[in-house]
């Protein structure tokens, strides 16, 4: 899943369970030089137009990337947003249907 991440705050809400030893793949010329979660745990500053892209399941040989954020990422509050929004839909395609 990709999020878009807006503060160092959030990125150390986000890594939370990940294993320290976990690799970080990140693009050229955006300004992290992390190699590892445990590293990226201790950035101190974080751009507002970065996202991270984590994978399916926590094993540690898995990858977790850093990139610049494009407009159709999405934070994981409109993630949650557009979850709901497709709950309700359907709800009302049930209700409709009967």
């Amino acid at each position: 899943m990709r999020y878009k991440v807006k503060s160092v705050a959030a990125l150390q809400t986000l890594l939370g369970g990940w294993p320290d030893r976990m690799q970080v793949e990140v693009d050229p010329d955006i300004g992290v030089s992390a190699k590892t979660v445990g590293e990226l745990r201790k950035v101190t500053a974080w751009p507002v137009n970065l996202a991270i892209t984590t994978p399916p399941e926590r094993h540690p040989e898995s990858t977790i990337k850093v990139s610049k954020a494009s407009v159709a990422t999405r934070s994981r509050r409109n993630h949650r947003e557009e979850q709901t929004k497709c709950g309700h839909q359907a709800r009302l395609r049930l209700m409709s249907s009967t």
